[in-house]
Parts: structure tokens; C-alpha cells; sequence
């Protein structure tokens, strides 16, 4: 995405959240799996479950694709969905362990508010010049698929983690 965006004003927060991803969050992970005895090994050799490898597929096809909309299309479905779930969950997460507070934490707030602000004003941005080319609306109809497809997967993902039993 960062790559497809049309000017260095619109890739630069791109750059910032994906350091932020590859950085802290990251880390984030990192201590979590140590928190919970959760090994390399295991991780390595636990499959996804099948609605998380269903979004890693389309991550991966509209990355293929090239095209900036149908990739802000899934970023925005993604992140806004995760930035309303964390505001949501918010006022309860400082009560549990540091592995729950802090996830809510990273999709909550200013910052990544700011984040979803960005993919959504770009999105609308590249919306609307698609909007002045030939064959534009095909392109438009294509992310629109791409997001209804990312808000699907997103709920049954959420579904899938709030299953009465269901270890993650």
C-alpha cells in the first residue's frame, strides 16, 4: 500500500504505522507468548485458524492485485473495525493482564485513531479520482467486494474468538 500511495505526503504515515507494527507491536507478541508459556515451537506449528488464513489470503490477493483502493478497502475494514472494538473494550481492559490491556491499548486512542483516519481520508481520496477516470467504477466495485469481504471475515473472526471454549 505504502508503495501505491500517489505522493510522499501519503506514504509517510503508511511508513509510520507499519514501524509501529513491525516495532512495538511486535513486541507486543513477543512477551505475550513468553507471559503465556507459549514456545517458538508451538507457534511454528499451530495453524491458523481457518477464518485467520481466509484474511491472510485476501491480504495477500489484493496485495497482488496492485491496486491502492481495493488494498485501503481491507486496511480500513480491518483497523476501523479493530479501533471500535478497542474504544469499545477500552474502560474494562485495565483491569486484566498486561497482555489484554496492552492489546486494546495499540488499537485505541489518539494515535490509532489518527491511523484510521489516514486509511479512510486516503481511501475517499483515491475514491474520488477514480471517480474521474475511464473504468474507475470497476476498480471502485472491486474494493467495495474487498471490504465487504474484510468486514465479513472480521466479524467471523470476532465470532470465532468470543466461542464459548475457545482457546487462542
Amino acid at each position: 500500500m505504502i508503495s501505491r500511495a500517489h505522493s510522499l505526503k501519503d506514504r509517510i504515515p503508511g511508513a509510520q504505522f507499519l514501524g509501529l507494527i513491525t516495532g512495538k507491536e511486535n513486541a507486543y507478541f513477543e512477551r505475550s507468548f513468553e507471559a503465556l508459556g507459549v514456545s517458538d515451537a508451538v507457534r511454528e506449528s499451530t495453524p491458523s485458524a481457518p477464518v485467520t488464513g481466509s484474511f491472510i489470503d485476501l491480504m495477500r490477493n489484493v496485495a497482488a492485485t496492485g491496486n491502492l483502493a481495493e488494498m485501503l478497502a481491507v486496511l480500513v475494514a480491518a483497523e476501523w473495525s479493530y479501533q471500535s472494538w478497542g474504544e469499545r473494550v477500552l474502560p474494562k481492559a485495565v483491569e486484566g493482564s498486561f497482555y489484554f490491556r496492552e492489546w486494546v491499548d495499540l488499537h485505541s486512542g489518539p494515535y490509532f485513531g489518527s491511523v484510521v483516519a489516514y486509511f479512510r481520508e486516503l481511501l475517499d481520496a483515491e475514491a474520488r479520482r477514480l471517480n474521474t477516470l475511464l473504468g474507475g467504477g470497476k476498480v471502485l466495485a472491486a474494493a467495495r467486494e474487498r471490504f465487504e469481504e474484510a468486514v465479513n471475515l472480521e466479524y467471523h473472526f470476532f465470532e470465532y474468538c468470543y466461542a464459548p471454549g475457545q482457546a487462542l
